[in-house]
This record gives C-alpha cells, structure tokens and sequence, in this order.
C-alpha cells in the first residue's frame, strides 16, 4: 500500500533498510564470487579511468568521445581488475585491458 502510494506520485524516492536482509550482503564476497564463476567468461567494457562513454582529453588538449574498449575475459581475471587500484592515464592510452600501465594495467 505504501509503495503503491510512491509509485503513483512519479517521483523519485530513495528506499533504505529494504535489503539488508538478504544473504547476498553477507555471503557475495569477492573470494566467494571467483570461487563460484571464476572461469565463466564475462563481457567488460574498460577504460583507463573506469568511466564509461565518456568526454575526455587528448595529450594535445583536444576533447574527444570515448567508447571502452570491450572484451571477453574470466570472472576471476574481472575481480582481480576491481582490486587493483587504477593508475592515472597516461598520454599513450591504456594497456590491453583499457587500463593504464602496461597488458596488466599495472
């Protein structure tokens, strides 16, 4: 009843304390995850600055739309991407993952 009283105003609103129960919050850790999908292959869109589409700044100033690189890799080698931290870009691009640094992103 209460929902429906939100949905009809066509407002935005922010739910809070709604999920906290679900055993995902607890259980879906990133060790968990690699453990259970670490050789499903995943599609990943990279970039150097971890923004999707995106305006950004040649070396020359120039500014340009960019669309991530996008690829196919495993589950594991994703969350092993989300633990390492990103690198500033640098004016050569990004490695072959679309981060910066060298294929590793490092």
């Amino acid at each position: 009843a209460q929902f429906d009283s939100l949905r009809r105003r066509r407002q935005p609103v922010v739910l809070s304390g709604c999920v906290g129960h679900w055993p995902a919050l607890r259980c879906w850790s990133h060790a968990y995850l690699r453990k259970a999908l670490g050789g499903k292959p995943v599609h990943v869109a990279c970039t150097p600055d971890g923004l999707g589409d995106a305006v950004t700044r040649t070396a020359s100033g120039e500014q340009v739309f960019v669309k991530p690189h996008e690829t196919e890799m495993p589950f594991s080698a994703f969350v092993d991407l989300l633990e390492t931290p990103l690198q500033p870009a640098t004016r050569g691009g990004g490695g072959a993952d679309g981060r910066s640094g060298g294929a590793d992103g490092r």
